[in-house]
């Protein structure tokens, strides 16, 4: 897209800041008067010349400038179709790029989360249910806030929101006791939220304006925040779900995990029922596939967990080395990462 054609694009949506905030579910007080800062993310004027004023740092533009500013990653063009299309615009041109020149450009490191394990972007870790997938959400919380390792890998210190949808508060106070060790002064607690399309977003984006040192949000459970439809549910309105999740987690460049509950097919029992994490976001190079059929359903394996605790749940174990085609008599979570486009 050439520069005169973004001028054009620039003045044309300039009207339209307020109804680009609604649809990216970004703060937006209810006299559509005050918004978030894409920078600093404190309080931001809407002006009458429909440009934003931040009241902190003092930044100031109109709807293109926010977008950019919002996503340090997102070039100009990307910026006009993102745009675009939450407006609710038909994108009738189709931006390619040519091989060469894009092996020439350079992009800034998402990052990890978790060496290896977790980077920036949306995860979902799917099991059968009384398996501990909760125990291992919230040890993870309790290692990234402290800048632990996780099993041997470094992880990126960062505030922790775990909405917590399925417990009480007493009992997220029995377990942090028995995983924090009662230092837990870094991870926020919520035991209830609206569902995806119902507020949840605009929940989730307010919290992380007034807190922005929160890099990492565990949804548990997938079912408590999406509305089952007329047709129950499917692979598109899960990745319409899916879709959901990664504007937040791009806008504000965080890790969201997902905790999902999935049934048990046939006759596999509680006790060799596997779980996945299924990554959607970035492929690392150093999450290599363990066989030869890498294409089949995309997921590439990076690594298993042995849950060997007391409390069932309390402590996961990495297993190196592990094949991810032999069932174990214990239940086993393995790591895999499956490629989302934005």
């Amino acid at each position: 897209m050439t520069e005169d054609k973004i001028l054009d694009f620039r003045e044309r949506v300039q009207p339209r800041l307020r109804d680009y905030l609604k649809a990216a579910h970004i703060a937006l007080d209810t006299d559509e008067f005050i918004t978030a800062c894409p920078i600093c993310g404190d309080i931001a004027g809407l002006m009458k010349d429909d440009t934003w004023l931040c009241m902190h740092c003092g930044k100031r533009g109109d709807l293109l400038d926010y977008v950019l500013l919002g996503h340090p990653n997102m070039k100009p063009t990307g910026a006009v179709r993102h745009i675009q299309r939450m407006l609710g615009e038909t994108v009738l041109e189709l931006d390619a790029v040519n091989a060469n020149d894009l092996m020439e450009m350079a992009f800034k490191p998402t990052g990890w989360l978790i060496e290896k394990m977790l980077g920036k972007g949306v995860y979902i870790l799917a099991g059968v249910s009384k398996i501990g997938k909760s125990w291992l959400v919230l040890w993870l919380a309790d290692r990234v806030s402290k800048g632990e390792k996780g099993w041997e890998f470094q992880t990126k210190p960062c505030e922790v929101l775990y909405v917590s949808l399925e417990d009480t508060e007493q009992r997220i106070q029995q377990r942090l006791g028995e995983v924090t060790g009662g230092e837990a002064d870094k991870i926020w607690i919520a035991t209830e939220a609206e569902l995806l399309g119902k507020g949840f977003e605009q929940q989730i984006g307010n919290f992380l304006t007034a807190h922005p040192n929160v890099g990492f949000v565990i949804v548990d459970t997938l079912q408590r925040i999406r509305q089952m439809k007329t047709e129950g549910y499917s692979y598109g309105g899960d990745y319409e779900v899916m879709t959901s999740l990664k504007t937040i987690a791009d806008r504000f460049n965080i890790t969201i995990l997902v905790v999902h509950v999935k049934t048990v097919q046939g006759n596999l029992g509680h006790a060799t029922a596997a779980f996945t994490l299924d990554v959607y976001g970035h492929v690392s190079e150093a999450m290599k596939p363990a066989s030869a059929n890498r294409m089949e359903r995309f997921r590439i394996p990076i690594a298993s967990l042995h849950n060997k605790s007391s409390p069932p749940g309390m402590v996961w174990q990495r297993e190196k080395d592990s094949n991810p085609h032999i069932r174990s008599q214990s239940p086993l979570c393995y790591l895999y990462t499956i490629p989302l486009s934005a």
